[in-house]
């Protein structure tokens, strides 16, 4: 939902941009900025822009107030699960054979198990980012140590070539 309501909510409006829709007067309005300031129609644009918002949303606050409770019950929803996580490393750590690699090994495997309820495909991607071609990696790190390991043509600390000013 919160995703949605800050990404995806626009999409596909822009056929429906004419020039009595709010964003219509705001780049009609803009990309004649000259013609508009040199006859002074700034008050009537402005005018036309606040009845254009009316008419498109009549109840802003009522909108407005439902979309600030989603986003608030998703950060409610991921701290919820946060603390239960930290409570459950307390938990854990209470064993006696607990040691920190433990610790964050078990961490991990709850992290990676909530991504997996809330976002299969995210956790895969997670998950498979560790599984590099390993001669790829070798060939890149090659090309890094050849880059620093060469000699430049410019030497920076010789006197050659300063002029006094």
């Amino acid at each position: 939902m919160e995703m949605k309501m800050y990404m995806g909510e626009d999409e596909g409006d822009d056929e429906h941009l004419d020039e009595h829709s709010p964003g219509g007067i705001v780049i009609e309005t803009l990309s004649n900025i000259r013609t508009v300031a040199s006859s002074t129609l700034e008050e009537k644009r402005c005018a036309e822009y606040a009845q254009a918002l009316r008419d498109n949303d009549p109840h802003p606050i009522r909108s407005n107030m439902m979309k600030g409770s989603a986003a608030g019950l998703g950060q409610f929803v991921q701290m919820w699960g946060i603390a239960l996580m930290v409570r459950s490393l307390r938990l854990v750590n209470t064993l006696p054979s607990t040691t920190l690699s433990n610790l964050l090994f078990f961490l991990k495997l709850v992290l990676v198990g909530r991504l997996a309820t809330l976002q299969p495909p995210r956790c895969l991607a997670i998950a498979a980012h560790g599984a590099v071609n390993r001669d790829k990696a070798k060939l890149a790190a090659d090309r890094i140590f050849t880059l620093v390991d060469r000699q430049s043509e410019i030497d920076p600390l010789s006197d050659l070539g300063k002029k006094n000013l």
